[in-house]
């Protein structure tokens, strides 16, 4: 996990960068007060990660390391190993160097919130035009879960403004600072005091430099039926050598029964910086070494599947079920889950409309089942099952998987057909159109999502970004279901346009239609949609336009493109 980083808080940086000065830009970090031992939380590792290869990975670059004051200054990243059902946000905050405070600053930061259609994706932030001055900078990039902040992967780079930073690398030739994580044993009674362990090493320690290691301890909470912190520390310390360490204990009977992730960071404790990070998995009264730990292994798996995905009124439906990597020889005993969802068209909304649940102690690592819905229970239409594979005694989820499937209509038929489009294509990429973009004297974005197929479609939204960090507001949006035969969902957004934007530049804001785990393996068996949406206009700064610093100046270009 080391990376070569850290020319801003070394003395060969120092040292370059003395004779040049940056605006004072108040860093923009903010910390939340540790949390310690809340009751409510219980248990997991990731909820309802399907991926059974590495850990999520980030790589940060850049287009050149020296640029003039007149350049667009690219941040360049690509995210790996994602998961579909987890939203992401990609961070960056670039350190330059105070010289009137002495003292390491973030001086530009930004990110940007994505759920991935695919399990790699990349992007780019632009620094705009004599943003920074003069000097050496360096961007850092976290990979974030959006909901409970939990840090997946950290990158970064050196680059320079009007002068050539790529030479300097810290006071000496070694690495950059590390952090090793790890505890005494991994499989802890609750009637012990945990303790998380650390060292760390290349500290920069005849240098005045604070630093401060945090750790974050994830479990899963079912009632908000999401992962979060569940109990929280941190030390900060100034080093008298270049290597050191130290223990976090959590008191005895803090955590309930389960597998939990220790999350530690190495950190300035002035400025926030991350230097490196490390973390493990452990478990309270249960050996968690299996359930995709420091090993090879995967967690408990579950597939769900049916006999046939196109049911008769008449006839009983079964939902079958199989469940491996199953614990069979420490008395856990397991909950299969089903609930069937469907829509309501009058109400356009989309509820549970049968469930059941099933409870096993296994006697091996894979076992399997059905449930059966009786005949006449369902009315004709479209639905989904949703599995989950819980433990029983406290709701801990260890996977979940669904699939959708019709009674007295072929949805998977329906879904690849054309509707009235004439189209005789097989693919169904053509039904989700954006259609209908305003923008008023406010800056108010609205866009119209548009389902032309005769089926519905889970899962539908709009992805929209802009080309200018100058201008914000836009988000990705999603649903879980959208009704057929040209139901319309209208998306708006407010951007906010920074007052100290160039007058005349040109802003090209970028709207795509999308389905969450859309492609050739998803479940609903959704085409990944080709509608996309441009539109260009330029800001007016003559302090009499709306506030936000930008005028409306009407459609310069409008591009649909739906083939």
């Amino acid at each position: 996990m080391n990376r070569i980083a850290v020319i801003l808080v070394s003395t060969i940086l120092l040292t370059q960068i003395a004779s040049y000065s940056f605006e004072e830009i108040p860093p923009q970090i903010e910390w939340e007060e540790p949390l310690k031992g809340d009751p409510d939380w219980q248990v997991s590792g990731r909820n309802g990660s399907n991926n059974s290869t590495a850990w999520e990975w980030l790589s940060a670059s850049t287009n050149h390391t020296n640029y003039s004051s007149s350049d667009n200054i690219s941040l360049n990243w690509e995210a790996g190993n994602l998961v579909n059902n987890i939203t992401y946000n990609v961070t960056v905050d670039v350190y330059g160097f105070n010289t009137t405070s002495s003292s390491t600053e973030v001086v530009w930061y930004i990110d940007y919130v994505f759920i991935p259609s695919s399990n790699e994706t990349n992007g780019t932030f632009y620094i705009p035009p004599y943003t920074l001055s003069t000097g050496c900078y360096y961007a850092s990039m976290n990979l974030l879960d959006d909901n409970d902040g939990m840090l997946f992967a950290n990158d970064g780079f050196n680059f320079g403004v009007n002068m050539d930073c790529a030479s300097t690398g810290g006071s000496n030739n070694t690495t950059m600072e590390w952090l090793v994580a790890y505890s005494s044993t991994y499989n802890h009674s609750s009637n012990q005091t945990i303790d998380i362990g650390w060292s760390a090493g290349e500290l920069i320690w005849d240098n005045n430099i604070t630093y401060n290691v945090t750790v974050d301890i994830y479990g899963y909470n079912f009632t908000t039926n999401s992962t979060s912190i569940v109990w929280s520390d941190y030390s900060e310390f100034s080093p008298s050598s270049n290597e050191t360490n130290g223990t976090f204990y959590i008191p005895q009977y803090t955590l309930t029964n389960g597998c939990y992730f220790a999350s530690l960071d190495l950190l300035d404790a002035d400025d926030g910086m991350m230097f490196d990070y490390d973390g493990f998995e452990f478990g309270v009264n249960i050996d968690c070494s299996s359930t995709g730990g420091s090993n090879n292994t995967t967690m408990e798996w579950l597939v769900a599947y049916s006999s046939t995905y196109n049911h008769s009124s008449n006839q009983t439906i079964d939902i079958g079920w199989s469940a491996g990597e199953l614990i069979w020889d420490n008395n856990i005993t397991y909950n299969v889950t089903v609930d069937i969802y469907g829509y309501n068209f009058t109400t356009n909304s989309t509820s549970i409309v049968w469930s059941d649940y099933s409870e096993f102690s296994p006697s091996s690592n894979e076992t399997n089942g059905t449930f059966y819905i009786p005949q006449y229970t369902l009315t004709n239409g479209c639905y989904f099952a949703s599995l989950d594979l819980l433990d029983a005694d406290d709701g801990m989820m260890f996977d979940y998987d669904g699939f959708e499937f019709g009674v007295n209509i072929d949805c998977e038929e329906d879904e690849n057909s054309t509707g009235g489009s004439g189209n005789n294509s097989t693919s169904n990429a053509h039904c989700l159109i954006l259609d209908n973009f305003t923008m008023n004297q406010t800056n108010y974005v609205t866009v119209d999502l548009v389902n032309t197929c005769t089926s519905v479609i889970y899962y539908p939204g709009i992805n929209a970004s802009a080309d200018s960090s100058e201008v914000t507001g836009l988000s990705d949006i999603w649903w879980y279901m959208m009704g057929n035969n040209n139901s319309t969902i209208q998306m708006g957004w407010q951007l906010s346009i920074n007052e100290t934007i160039q007058n005349g530049t040109v802003v090209i804001l970028h709207f795509e239609a999308f389905i969450l785990g859309c492609g050739p393996n998803n479940s609903w068996n959704h085409d990944c949609p080709n509608s996309e949406l441009y539109y260009q206009f330029s800001v007016s700064n003559n302090n009499t336009g709306p506030s936000g610093g930008g005028n409306y100046t009407g459609v310069d270009n409008v591009t649909f493109n739906a083939e």
